[in-house]
């Protein structure tokens, strides 16, 4: 019989706080004795990727290359957190997917991927301006836009949102089994 597990999938607009949920929970989990561990889209995009995807357009739904290399990162982070889980190693398990998820059609691909699974998902929204502006100057203070002038990754990572905002469904059809 497979130990308790469970599949937390984070979702919302990038800069709400995701990773730091994400990272708060696996560390209180941790602390239960809880084997937990956090597969980020965001952070396998960037080893993958040999060219620079920083660029806001890499972000446009239209963009067939940025959204095939997207999916597939998807598809590897989703693959590597059932391995985690499917481990075969005793103990109870959570396995933190964090990542925008901001369609519906993205959430329904990872159903689709866990039929029979316990998923919970998670949504960050934020609208606070002063910690919108705070998180967007910590995003751009990343290795990722190292290559821009402050002004100008802001810029770009404005309208990255901007592109997000275009697909962003928030959570309500999606089941949650716990």
């Amino acid at each position: 019989m497979k130990e308790p597990f469970l599949y937390i999938v984070m979702a919302g607009l990038p800069a709400r706080g995701k990773s730091t949920v994400a990272g708060k929970l696996r560390d209180s989990l941790k602390i239960d004795g809880v084997r937990t561990r956090i597969f980020n889209n965001g952070d396998l995009r960037r080893r993958l990727s040999k060219g620079n995807t920083a660029y806001p357009e890499f972000f446009d739904p239209d963009n067939e290359t940025g959204t095939a290399l997207r999916e597939r990162c998807a598809t590897m982070t989703l693959n590597s957190a059932r391995a985690f889980i499917n481990d075969g190693s005793p103990g109870r398990k959570v396995a933190i997917i964090d990542a925008s998820n901001v369609s519906l059609k993205r959430r329904e691909r990872i159903l689709r991927a866990l039929p029979d699974e316990r998923v919970l998902f998670i949504e960050c929204i934020n609208d606070d301006s002063d910690i919108l502006e705070a998180n967007l100057l910590h995003k751009v203070d990343t290795p990722e836009f190292s290559h821009l002038s402050r002004q100008e990754a802001v810029a770009s990572f404005k309208k990255r949102l901007r592109y997000y905002e275009t697909t962003y469904q928030p959570l309500g059809k999606e089941r949650n089994f716990i």
